[in-house]
């Protein structure tokens, strides 16, 4: 008995797809800026060489909490993301850019990571 094969054409990648709906723009755009704050943080602690225990007694939570809100597993709030920088010495600055067809595409996000 022969099976037959059903041809499937994907056209573009998840990402183009995601970024086709009003919803998955809302949704790839809030993950953006998590991924960008996160690595903004994590460029602050390489360059202050802070280990996470140092960082954890500054915020009087535990160096657990810190890997957890560091690899993705919690959510990181704006106020927990400022108090983690404030306790490295530095500060986030953001910068709002018009969303046009030329920045809907991923990049690599974090311009400090890129120069290494």
């Amino acid at each position: 008995m022969k099976t037959k094969q059903v041809k499937t054409k994907q056209k573009g990648t998840f990402i183009d797809k995601l970024l086709s709906t009003k919803t998955g723009r809302k949704l790839f755009y809030r993950e953006s800026l998590v991924l960008e704050v996160t690595e903004s943080i994590c460029w602050a602690l390489k360059d202050s060489k802070t280990s996470y225990s140092k960082l954890a007694k500054a915020l009087r939570i535990s160096k657990y909490e810190i890997r957890k809100l560091l690899s993705g597993q919690r959510k990181i709030s704006l106020d927990m993301a400022s108090d983690m920088l404030v306790a490295m010495g530095y500060k986030l600055t953001t910068l709002p850019i018009r969303l046009t067809k030329d920045t809907c595409r991923y990049r690599p996000v974090h311009p400090f990571l890129e120069q290494e």
